[in-house]
């Protein structure tokens, strides 16, 4: 878990935190970090580390729902465009946050981006349909969130090869496939 206040001073230390996973990412496996790393690498002390965060996976977590965060502000400036045009938008963001999603796949973490995005039912009720039931749009979101976290991930340990025209059209196939 996280504890993020809007103090200045938590959320400076925050991001050192967190640009010092990044950092130590470029050369050592998650698996592999450890808080004093961390704290070494970012500057702060123990102690903040520990008031912020309980764990390495944590500023991870704490990664990914701010990215969800900046990705549902731009898709709700979007809202009027097509399904296509948002789901454009979607998977363009990610791809250009590649490192997160690779750090977040070596990490065996998959399910923070999943939980990440289905805190957003904004992202995924795209067509605010009125007919369904909130159980409805659970379920709808916990398959979106599922199916294009997925797309991403095995985009990554491909080696990131296909643009955003070519992962929006195998996203739109295997959406067309399961419609069958």
């Amino acid at each position: 878990m996280y504890r993020i206040k809007k103090d200045k001073r938590v959320l400076r230390s925050s991001k050192l935190i967190c640009d010092g996973l990044n950092q130590i990412l470029l050369t050592k496996k998650f698996e592999q970090i450890n808080v004093s790393e961390l704290t070494e690498a970012s500057g702060v002390s123990r102690g903040t580390f520990y008031r912020i965060f309980d764990s390495p996976v944590d500023v991870l977590a704490y990664l990914c729902d701010s990215l969800i965060e900046e990705a549902t502000e731009g898709f709700l400036k979007r809202r009027n465009g097509s399904k296509d045009e948002l789901t454009l938008f979607f998977l363009n963001f990610w791809m250009e946050h590649c490192s997160l999603l690779e750090s977040i796949q070596k990490s065996g973490k998959i399910e923070l981006i999943v939980k990440s995005i289905r805190m957003h039912p904004e992202l995924y009720n795209f067509a605010g349909d009125k007919t369904m039931t909130d159980s409805e749009v659970e379920f709808y979101g916990a398959t979106f969130a599922g199916a294009l976290s997925g797309l991403l991930f095995v985009w990554v340990r491909h080696g990131r090869k296909e643009n955003v025209i070519e992962m929006f059209n195998i996203f739109k196939k295997v959406v067309d496939i399961l419609h069958q």
